[in-house]
């Protein structure tokens, strides 16, 4: 198990290089904007690298050889969620580094920070728990399409529910409440993101190559 997380760690590392960059960038460049695309935008990246992983597999033959290998199949997939979760509690300390120390010495934007992260551990988890299953059940060459068109309604969806509760909260919901409602969602996605793991382990226990 710890050759398979690394296997993947290091290909990430050798790989996308420059997406390790753009999101400090970006992450840097969220201290000086209202834009939640720019906060948001390094939580995207995670699933984007998680499912390229299972892309590479399947372009270099990966899954099929890893049959021959000692390995089960709930290992091979188990390696790929925890990969998911280093690469999301990285960038969220990454986030909790750079833009929460920023906060702290400016002394102002508080709620701001906040409320994104909450919205940037939801994006982490949630795109990659409804895809992972689809992507290992049809293969990412099939799956791609509906990769994409989840993936960009998972966006609007969020970013159209923060506006909404901005408005919620601006009639009377206090900053206890909005508080609460927002840090119910990642703990909720973290419960279906359980669920999409044992889901995907039996979908690869029968799948066929």
């Amino acid at each position: 198990m710890k050759g398979l997380i690394w296997k993947d760690l290091t290909l990430v590392w050798k790989t996308y290089k420059t997406y390790v960059i753009i999101t400090l960038v970006f992450l840097i460049a969220g201290n000086f904007s209202d834009n939640g695309f720019i906060s948001l935008y390094p939580a995207w990246v995670v699933g984007i690298i998680v499912m390229n992983l299972i892309n590479m597999d399947e372009r270099s033959g990966w899954n099929v050889y890893s049959a021959a290998l000692p390995l089960s199949r709930a290992q091979l997939v188990s390696a790929k969620y925890l990969v998911m979760l280093v690469l999301s509690l990285g960038t969220a300390l990454l986030y909790l580094l750079i833009q929460g120390g920023w906060t702290l010495w400016q002394g102002s934007g508080l709620d701001a920070f906040l409320l994104r992260l909450p919205m940037i551990l939801t994006v982490m988890l949630l795109w990659p728990a409804i895809m992972l299953p689809c992507i290992l059940k049809l293969g990412y060459s099939r799956g791609s399409t509906a990769y994409i068109i989840v993936g960009g309604v998972l966006f609007g969806v969020l970013l159209g529910g923060a506006s909404l509760l901005d408005f919620v909260t601006d009639g009377g919901l206090s900053t206890f409440s909005r508080l609460a409602l927002l840090y119910a969602m990642p703990l909720a996605t973290a419960v279906l993101f359980g669920l999409s793991w044992l889901l995907s382990i039996r979908i690869y226990k029968k799948k066929e190559f």
